[in-house]
């Protein structure tokens, strides 16, 4: 229960990520916010944020995001995870509360910078502590309710904005309709650092690398407080020996490089951290993560922030259901993965023919985009979501957990940042048409993901060395069976 409670406290600093990632996309459906970061569009209108001004958002957010996961895998080797954790919620206070006193568009664009680093540096400290202090039967569960804490966050903004946006809303010149929720979002990260600072221990495998052997066993100690003297002791050795074999097998000097994690065996290790939650970006998941109610309003849609409701509601239930699926020995994670980016390239190609043969403004074509979006976000939390996110944390050797993990944060940031600077550009010039886009790179991610993505569903971290070392091939991880000589007796 102990394990249970800081897993789920740490995985709360998902929601802080989910309520940023979406933001933008909400705030530019109220017109107090736009008055201010924007300008009166004639044609409409409305105060309306120009396109070039999102994309300078997106794109600073997405910079400083890659600084945040770098900075964020260096702070985490350095001075251990717990301190990464801890530096990044300081940097969101400081975030927050600047966009919070932004009177114009370029304030907007310091602040953007500061959440950026603040929620990369979240990503990957989050993510390395929740990897090492979970044990094998839960760790896919444990890795994917980030995703699912993120979607709350979405939900939670969302609703917040609507909110604010019913109660002031019809007055552009009433900032309440904007600052409030941006008041409310600083509980979260309030909530989770005292928490932190009351239950969270040092992560036993940071210790063991830094050869503080007693110091991790009273981290375990805290970690599973019902275990005997000699379940913690056997559970240290195991440790041990993943950490020193490694050691051994690492042509490094002293301590591991970023180049390491490109050399030999780490190369399809780091491939594997990084790209099965990177085809997320591939299939357009963008779409719904910052400009879903963008998305609406260019799709003529009545009331886009209730549409936006309705597909992150659906984004929830995905991520509980995922939770029941993927550490089934008999479905695992990559068919999630794989199954559910066939199905969101599908969903691309439909809201892009729905776009092409039907009445764009019509009712029909409008609840036609809200269904085709709601199950795409589904799949995309099911699969490259929830299981796309537990290869990040669970395939990179424990020399280099942090800097794979920082890795598959830079690559989602950078690529994501591409996206978020061309889809309000493309929004405005094609729309919906867009899906055609994404229907191909899904294609093509699909590929990747066949190919050289194995299951890992069920195997130790000792199980997964041994499976990399040999060097078998993805699609016969499943069924390898390893040798479970790992310094206990045991698998």
């Amino acid at each position: 229960m102990k394990l249970f409670m800081v897993l789920l406290i740490v995985q709360c600093n998902g929601t802080i990520l989910g309520i940023e990632n979406i933001l933008l996309g909400n705030l530019v459906g109220v017109q107090s916010f736009c008055r201010v970061m924007g300008s009166w569009d004639e044609s409409t209108s409305a105060y309306a944020v120009a396109a070039g001004t999102l994309s300078l958002w997106a794109g600073v957010y997405s910079i400083a995001q890659i600084i945040g996961n770098l900075s964020a895998g260096w702070v985490a080797d350095r001075f251990g995870r717990s301190k990464a954790l801890f530096t990044f919620i300081v940097i969101i206070y400081l975030g927050v509360m600047t966009e919070i006193l932004s009177k114009n568009k370029n304030d907007f664009t310091g602040a953007k910078i500061i959440m950026g680093i603040g929620n990369g540096m979240n990503q990957v400290a989050t993510t390395t502590f929740v990897a090492e202090a979970t044990p094998r039967e839960i760790r896919g569960i444990t890795i994917g309710l980030y995703w699912l804490t993120s979607a709350i966050g979405n939900l939670f903004c969302t609703l917040v904005i609507y909110g604010c946006n019913q109660a002031w809303g019809s007055n552009a010149f009433d900032d309440r309709a904007w600052k409030v929720p941006l008041y409310i979002g600083l509980s979260t990260p309030t909530i989770t650092l005292i928490l932190m600072l009351l239950l969270m221990p040092e992560s036993p495998s940071w210790l063991i690398l830094k050869d503080r052997v007693e110091d991790a066993k009273k981290s375990l100690h805290k970690l599973y407080p019902r275990r005997s003297v000699d379940e913690i002791n056997r559970m240290t050795h195991e440790l041990q020996y993943t950490v020193y074999k490694e050691r051994e097998l690492r042509d490094a000097a002293k301590s591991a490089s970023w180049l390491d994690c490109f050399k030999g065996v780490n190369r399809l290790r780091t491939f594997c951290a990084i790209f099965p939650s990177l085809s997320t970006q591939f299939a357009g998941t963008q779409l719904i993560n910052t400009y879903s109610t963008y998305f609406f309003e260019i799709a003529h849609l009545d009331n886009s922030l209730e549409a936006s409701v309705i597909v992150y509601v659906v984004g929830i239930v995905a991520s509980i259901i995922a939770f029941a699926l993927m550490d089934m020995p008999k479905i695992g994670r990559w068919p999630l993965l794989f199954y559910g980016l066939i199905i969101m390239t599908v969903m691309m190609l439909a809201i892009a023919i729905v776009d092409s043969v039907g009445n764009p403004a019509s009712a029909g074509s409008g609840n036609a985009f809200v269904v085709f979006l709601a199950i795409f976000y589904a799949c995309s939390v099911i699969g490259p979501g929830v299981a796309g996110w537990a290869y990040a944390g669970e395939t990179g050797s424990a020399t280099l957990r942090a800097k794979t993990a920082t890795l598959s944060m830079c690559s989602n940031a950078l690529v994501g940042g591409v996206f978020n600077i061309v889809i309000p550009y493309e929004l405005d010039a094609i729309g919906p048409k867009s899906g055609y886009m994404f229907f191909g790179l899904g294609a093509i991610a699909l590929v990747f993901v066949y190919l050289w993505v194995p299951e890992v569903t069920g195997r130790t971290y000792a199980q997964l060395n041994e499976l990399f070392e040999r060097r078998v091939p993805p699609r016969q991880f499943k069924t390898t069976e390893c040798t479970g000589d790992y310094g206990n007796g045991e698998a």
